[in-house]
């Protein structure tokens, strides 16, 4: 036996190696860091938890501005922790063993359900465990678990579990989790020299980032676990191996440090550049929203400095006075044109429009359009006069042509007479030829960069202009004010500068927002994150490239140094294989001698079997020589029952794959006896070549299965019975007992009405009780109680039963056909009857609303193989529940009628003959067929 190790019996198939050595006893640097490690783990955790509850921030991160630990994840170090400081006990106490078992079931579906749910941006408040948790650290919500952290604990426990699973003939498990082990230890490392570097890992990203007090706390998880783990995955097996381990674990510690060190640099430089440039980008970002504002202040500057122009202009106000007074003067209509052409020639105002006081159009330039004046702008013209102010008439959609223009309102008005009203000069824009295009331009090459004008309407965010990836968007897209995550929707509540968010299209962007002064419009620029970080992803795959350049080159050096070191190790290793080997041979000539089946199994790389060995008991058992078995395999796989042989194979070859004890039993078809049951044992060998091979025992069992199969038989009907009392009995009890409470209540009311409810639902539970009972206790009496038998013909057994089920038969008018056949049946005549009875009583019972209802009874062939079915065209049964049908208590329809036990009596009637049964249904609506034997039941 390995010194490293202790057997424990924590199964019944093979015992588990659990680090109980000299290196994990209390004097031990091992046992010492286990017991630091699964202690500083707890202890964090209780710290964590303990600021929460007295509202210590401090006490839950490692400093200001630093993301907390969530009670979640404290809860789960607390566990992990203790189980960590109650491992050496697992093999002597079996409630040790189920703690350490039920933490790490729960803690890992628990971190199964965090992680997705993390991922998706799902947060849940039972994370929070009762404590008041609000805020945010760079966008990433406090008190829920790290998607990070929630994956580290699912390592964890794969390691933990390893461990407490580890099997001479698993190895590979201990090895696993010592490299898990290490997997934490290095990925934590790392994460706490970024946290002592400034620069902590994962800030401000898209998922929550691991807390300092969780990569401290994962740092001792991983260290209590390389120690515990550490016997398993090397044991000693020579005086050398002390040596060559603890050379290699101070080379394996010098390769995770250079290791981390390298991450870290490649980590920080990455980190300060990706700062560096997104800040010029929101640099860059923030002088094209000056840029815009600047040039849409100019622009409406100039279109109010063109209004001011005819505003409490006398001469002008004279000529429109003029005009309207007498509109048929020519004169007066060619100066009126000659200050159209003057300020149409701008190129600003595709029509410029004379309306009276009354808000008539009496002349407009060009005069060929037809397009009519909007009502909107009528109606600020109105507003305009009684004010006297120049109006500017926003973003407005016309009513006939569904174009969208701005418009200039200039009130005319007479001084002569007291600044009475005479019109309003109107000047319309078309934002498309004149706004929009200076509006969409960017200065630089961008593939999703835009400029956005938007503006507050009502409780939604407008836009204003055409967006550059949906059209027909001004004045027709809107967002509602609590998408406060659009920048549209910041800039329409009055926010200004550089955002992150989400846009219209629901892609995350960088956006810089900004007022424009004396107006309700909101300038947006924004471009999508994705482009944003296109060059920093660039500048990563090179930065990661180099890393692992460096991490290469040193693990190769490391690597060499290590393989020198080992040379000797393995030359020990190999003297002691060729005398494992020579032992081994030794020990097959004694087992030659010995009673029973001992064998050696080969299976070659080709997949190919051979028998190197094969004891002289093999003639008894297999009936098949020796020297037969080993000159050629197949000989002894063919004796092997046809039902069971892929089992064996498959089971042979899972072994061989997984290294794993082989245990199979299965039935031989000896030439002399027949049938017989074998129980097969094998421990299965990687060999250098590759093949694996098995070495193994094989012993007769047939008694034994005989006297199982009675056992279980037994034990099935018992199960089957206490499930009844627990659930079917209890649920009526439940029901009487219910309404005895309602009951007293009513009598108490004197509610003669509610005392007769409450009588019938307690009649209706008793006598749901009642018939379960009878038919428990006729399911009992098969086999156990039966008539003397008798012959019957088939054609009568089916009459007697459709005769008994005649009732339901008419009710639903079910036409039933019985095949005619000579096919004479002999058993007891009760039971023979209740088959076809329950079957076309429950095909009566799913016809469902068929309109053509029908059944047919009859039989196929003749003799002990007959084949009996009874077919229906009713609502069928899904092929999923084909195997459920005839399970005790199983129905269908939860919320149907009737116990569940037709079926499953019939099932048992039909065993008792020997026979089978089985359904078949091509799906829901196309009917079923019950088919069944009864070969006891044939008269020879």
């Amino acid at each position: 036996m390995n010194p490293e190790v202790e057997l424990s019996p924590l199964n019944d198939n093979e015992p588990a190696v659990t680090p109980m050595s000299h290196d994990s006893a209390p004097s031990t640097p091992l046992y010492r860091l286990l017991m630091t490690g699964g202690g500083l783990a707890a202890v964090i955790g209780c710290i964590v938890m303990l600021g929460w509850l007295l509202a210590m921030p401090s006490l839950t991160s490692l400093g200001q501005g630093l993301i907390p630990m969530a009670p979640s994840t404290a809860v789960l170090f607390i566990a992990y922790g203790g189980a960590l400081l109650l491992s050496r006990r697992a093999t002597d106490s079996h409630g040790v063993l189920l703690y350490i078992r039920s933490v790490l079931v729960c803690g890992s579906l628990i971190s199964v359900v965090l992680f997705v749910l993390s991922l998706r941006g799902v947060f849940l408040p039972a994370e929070h465990l009762g404590f008041k948790v609000m805020g945010a650290v760079e966008g990433s919500p406090i008190g829920h678990m790290s998607p990070i952290t929630a994956f580290t604990f699912l390592l964890i426990s794969l390691s933990f579990r390893n461990i407490i699973t580890a099997r001479p003939s698993a190895a590979w498990r201990g090895i696993t989790a010592w490299w898990l082990a290490i997997l934490v230890i290095a990925a934590y490392v790392m994460l706490m020299l970024a946290y002592l570097f400034g620069t902590p890992m994962f800030y401000g990203g898209t998922f929550i980032p691991p807390a300092a007090t969780t990569s401290l706390a994962f740092l001792a998880l991983g260290a209590a676990l390389l120690a515990l783990s550490q016997p398993l995955a090397w044991p000693e097996t020579a005086p050398s191996a002390r040596i060559v381990r603890y050379s290699s674990n101070i080379l394996i510690v010098v390769f995770l440090l250079l290791a981390a060190g390298i991450i870290s640099a490649g980590y920080y430089y990455h980190r300060k550049h990706e700062k560096h440039y997104l800040s010029e980008v929101e640099r860059q970002l923030s002088t094209i929203a000056d840029l815009k504002m600047g040039e849409l202040l100019l622009w409406r500057e100039e279109r109010l400095a063109d209004a001011g122009l005819f505003h409490n202009n006398l001469a002008f106000a004279s000529l429109v006075k003029s005009f309207i007074k007498h509109p048929e003067s020519k004169q007066a209509r060619l100066e009126i044109d000659a200050w159209g052409n003057a300020l149409k020639s701008k190129s600003n105002y595709n029509r410029i429009f004379l309306l009276d006081a009354l808000g008539m159009n009496r002349w407009s330039h060009p005069e060929a359009a037809s397009e009519p004046l909007s009502r909107h702008v009528r109606q600020k013209a109105l507003e305009s006069l009684q004010t006297g102010r120049i109006t500017v008439a926003d973003f407005y959609r016309n009513e006939i042509s569904g174009k969208i223009y701005l418009s200039i309102l200039t009130p005319i008005l007479d001084p002569e007479h007291a600044n009475e009203p005479l019109g309003v000069l109107v000047m319309r824009i078309d934002p498309e030829k004149y706004l929009y295009p200076f509006i969409q331009r960017w200065p630089v090459s961008s593939a999703t960069a835009e400029t956005l004008l938007v503006r507050r309407e009502g409780a939604t965010a407008l836009f204003l202009n055409e967006l550059r990836f949906k059209k027909n968007s001004a004045l027709n897209l809107c967002v509602p004010l609590e998408k406060t995550e659009v920048p549209a929707v910041m800039a329409a509540m009055g926010r200004e500068g550089v955002v992150r968010g989400i846009d219209y299209r629901g892609h995350p962007v960088l956006a810089a927002l900004r007022k424009i002064p004396d107006s309700p419009w909101k300038l947006v620029t924004r471009i999508d994150i994705e482009e944003v970080y296109a060059p920093l992803r660039e500048r990563l795959w090179i930065t990661v490239l180099l890393a692992c350049a460096m991490l290469l080159s040193a693990g190769t050096g490391i690597g060499f140094v290590w393989r020198q070191q080992s040379s000797q190790f393995y030359r020990e290793k190999y003297q002691a294989e060729l005398k494992r080997v020579e032992l081994e041979e030794r020990l097959t000539r004694v087992a030659g001698n010995l009673p029973g089946v001992i064998f050696q199994l080969q299976l070659r790389p080709d997949g190919v079997f051979r028998m190197p060995y094969v004891s002289s008991g093999l003639e008894a058992l297999y009936g098949v020589l020796p020297e037969d078995a080993v000159r050629e395999t197949s000989r002894m796989f063919a004796v092997i029952h046809p039902d069971d042989l892929d089992r064996v194979t498959a089971a042979i070859l899972e072994s061989a794959r997984t290294l794993s004890a082989w245990h199979n039993e299965h039935r031989v078809m000896h030439p002399e006896r027949g049938p017989i049951w074998v129980e097969g044992n094998a421990t299965p060998e990687l060999k250098p070549d590759g093949s694996v091979l098995l070495h193994g025992f094989l012993a007769e069992i047939t008694e034994r299965k005989q006297k199982e199969r009675e056992i279980e038989k037994k034990n099935s009907e018992l199960e089957r019975f206490t499930y009844t009392v627990s659930h079917d009995l209890k649920s009526p009890l439940v029901t009487i007992k219910t309404f005895m409470g309602y009951l007293e209540e009513d009598i108490r009311l004197a509610d003669e009405a509610r005392i007769k409810q409450d009588l019938g639902f307690m009649h209706n539970a008793a006598d749901k009780m009642s018939q379960l009972l009878d038919e428990l206790l006729e399911l009992s009496r098969v086999g156990r109680l039966s008539n003397p038998p008798e012959e019957i013909a088939f054609r009568d057994l089916a009459r007697e039963a459709v005769s008994l089920d005649a009732g339901r038969i008419s009710e639903r008018g079910v036409a039933v056909e019985i095949a005619d056949s000579g096919v004479v049946l002999c058993g007891d005549r009760s039971r023979l009857v209740e088959i076809w009875q329950n079957l076309v009583e429950n095909a009566c019972k799913f016809m469902g609303d068929q309109q053509n209802p029908r059944i047919e009874i009859g039989v196929d062939g003749c003799g002990p193989e007959s084949l009996f079915f009874v077919r229906d065209n009713g609502i069928g049964i899904d092929p999923r529940f084909h195997s459920k049908v005839f399970g005790l208590f199983e129905k269908l329809e939860a919320g149907g009628d009737g116990t569940g036990l037709g079926l499953a009596l019939v099932k048992r009637i039909v065993e008792l003959y020997d026979g089978t049964i089985r359904v078949e249904s091509a799906g829901t609506g196309k009917g079923a067929t019950i088919f069944f034997t009864l070969p006891s039941a044939i008269k020879k």
